[in-house]
């Protein structure tokens, strides 16, 4: 068969899928409607290609074509495993606006192009995936969102997708984090500027120090060549993504974190230097343990008149702000990690994205008295005459008070939810915190 015959077919099938797939909407505020028009739009852009290589117009090979075909044919098949039974769609919404403020696009005169967020239910693990390289044929990137099957209703959890839009942000260009945007070289820079990451030399240095783990002794001993650069920045990257968490959602991050990864590390100390992974789970629990610590979130904001929220909060702050780790893990000062935070809320300023911040005593003990009644926690005050009055909750003010509850638990309820209810509430308060946003103008639809 001719190549261009064949091709040609290729190109009529992805169009039938494409009109197959997106007869139905699969979100809230028909948003598979910008997924058609793009996905539509780059079909007309490969057809007029695939034209001009047909009339001798173009000099090329249909192996560039082929390939724009099978990228959207599998982004299609995203389309198809997206339903919003699998995954908290008011947690997805959230997401959705933080990726619009930190990944749209400046396009000059055009303005910002802004992605386009697509949430499905996949595997175990969070991810983000995206086009790191822009084609002739595409005009907006597009994310898919991975919401783990087996923790939909765990918002507790789910702000472990800070991580991933720490990726996203720094990789959402063709230059690398080392090459590329402004404020990921910045903090290398600073996180480079002095300790174990200035150089190879003095990384290895620490790894065989006097205090180091005897197991990484042991493995670095045993293949001293096998720890390069690459491996080293590879870990600088996974730890600037987890301050980018952090900054993103706050001291709920750093429990999401911990919860996450410590049942899965045989040793806090392992490392890999087969292949390249993430740092050590202790350098990275020391790392936002330190920034928790620069930023002043390790002291509680309830006061000592409270004594049921103030303790169920020091149990929370104790679980994040703790640990039995070797100070040899401890890489950064606080001040690297001040100025690292400087630069990530500068560019927070400039995307329009909002910075963590803790509630304040009395937020935290309405949203604490709200889930110990075993109600979604907003803040919602009712007079003698019945009159219902709400307050603007931010999301991470209520992951905040939804860890304090869990580590709190046995003193503040009489009868204590379990870890599934407590998420379940969790994420009914993000549904009714939307509605609640919507009547008072301080959201759109």
């Amino acid at each position: 068969m001719d190549p261009l015959l064949y091709v040609q077919e290729e190109f009529n099938n992805v169009k039938r899928a494409l009109d197959e797939s997106l007869r139905f909407d699969y979100g809230p505020g028909g948003q598979t409607g910008d997924y058609y028009e793009e996905c539509h739009l780059r079909l007309i852009l490969i057809q007029d290609e695939l034209d001009r290589l047909r009339s001798g117009a173009m000099i090329g090979h249909t192996a560039t074509i082929v390939g724009q075909l099978w990228d959207l044919a599998k982004r299609l098949a995203l389309i198809e495993r997206s339903h919003l039974g699998e995954f908290s769609w008011p947690f997805a919404e959230a997401i959705r606006e933080i990726a619009m403020s930190l990944l749209s696009e400046d396009e000059g005169l055009d303005g910002k192009v802004k992605p386009i967020i697509h949430m499905i239910a996949e595997g175990t693990t969070y991810q983000i995936s995206h086009e790191t390289v822009m084609g002739p044929s595409q005009k907006r990137r597009l994310y898919t969102v991975a919401f783990p099957r087996q923790l939909k209703h765990h918002v507790l959890m789910h702000a472990l997708f800070g991580h991933e839009l720490g990726h996203a942000t720094f990789y959402s260009n063709p230059q690398d984090l080392f090459a590329g945007a402004p404020p990921s070289k910045k903090i290398i820079e600073i996180l480079q500027r002095e300790g174990p990451f200035e150089h190879l030399a003095a990384t290895l240095d620490w790894l065989m120090k006097e205090d180091a783990p005897p197991a990484i002794k042991a493995r670095i001993e045993k293949a001293p060549d096998k720890l390069t650069k690459s491996y080293v920045d590879h870990w600088l990257v996974e730890l600037v993504c987890d301050l980018f968490g952090l900054a993103l959602f706050g001291p709920a991050f750093a429990a999401a974190h911990r919860t996450y990864l410590e049942p899965a590390c045989r040793t806090p100390y392992e490392i890999e230097t087969d292949k390249l992974s993430h740092p050590a789970y202790a350098l990275r629990r020391q790392t936002l343990i330190g920034a928790m610590r620069s930023l002043g979130w390790l002291t509680p904001v309830t006061g000592i008149t409270n004594r049921k929220v103030r303790a169920a909060e020091q149990a929370f702050i104790d679980y994040i702000g703790t640990d039995d780790i070797s100070p040899w893990a401890a890489t950064f000062s606080d001040e690297q990690l001040g100025e690292v935070f400087a630069v990530i809320r500068g560019h927070f300023d400039a995307t329009a994205t909002a910075m963590a911040k803790r509630p304040d005593a009395d937020m935290l003990a309405a949203l604490v008295d709200r889930l110990s009644q075993h109600l979604p926690p907003i803040r919602e005050d009712i007079d003698k005459e019945g009159v219902s009055t709400t307050y603007a909750v931010r999301l991470e003010e209520q992951l905040y008070a939804g860890w304090t509850y869990w580590m709190g638990r046995e003193q503040l309820d009489k009868t204590p939810l379990d870890f599934f209810e407590l998420n379940q509430l969790c994420d009914l308060a993000l549904l009714q915190q939307r509605a609640i946003d919507l009547s008072h103008g301080w959201r759109r639809l």
